[in-house]
């Protein structure tokens, strides 16, 4: 089962790495396609795992640059998370 996030609706799961799972979604406010990269449930939530998705939002915030993927929200509830523009492949 796929977790909920509010303002977003998940489209499809889009793969899964050592501590994050990454969705497709839609921003409900915008339409826009984004996906979002979400804490693994079997990962605890004050772990030094964890704290790195704190970090890297930290660091894509900061950036701006056409070749760094855009940080569109930083989420805690149900799992910490990011949402991230969607970067089709060429």
């Amino acid at each position: 089962m796929e977790p909920r996030f509010h303002g977003y609706t998940i489209t499809a799961p889009f793969t899964s790495g050592a501590i994050c799972n990454l969705y497709r979604a839609v921003q409900d406010s915008t339409g826009r396609q984004v996906v979002i990269k979400a804490l693994k449930d079997t990962v605890a939530p004050a772990s030094s795992l964890a704290t790195q998705i704190g970090r890297e939002a930290d660091a894509l915030a900061a950036l701006s640059h056409p070749n760094v993927i855009l940080l569109i929200d930083r989420l805690v509830m149900p799992v910490p998370a990011l949402v991230l523009e969607w970067v089709e492949a060429t």
